[in-house]
């Protein structure tokens, strides 16, 4: 964690938090994972479940929602990118 500044700080701090991992939070933060890689990194068990026993319209929801808010990350993190 040391070295980085308050942006990624603040990026690390909020994947880390959605995601429940250090390491998929500084995954997304230095760029090897994507919106759609960290969901699928965090959510792996959750998704195997909803195939092999169907839909579970409040788990659905709950993922649902964690991908949004990566894609909502992810974007933040390139608004960062871009601006520095």
């Amino acid at each position: 964690m040391r070295g980085l500044d308050a942006a990624d700080f603040t990026l690390v701090q909020a994947a880390t938090a959605i995601s429940g991992s250090l390491v998929v939070a500084l995954a997304v933060a230095k760029g090897y994972l994507d919106a759609e890689g960290a969901y699928n990194a965090c959510c792996v068990d959750e998704l195997y479940q909803l195939e092999k026993w169907g839909e579970d319209s409040l788990a659905r929801k709950r993922i649902d929602g964690i991908r949004h808010e990566f894609d909502a990350l992810v974007r933040f993190r390139d608004l960062i990118r871009t601006s520095s």
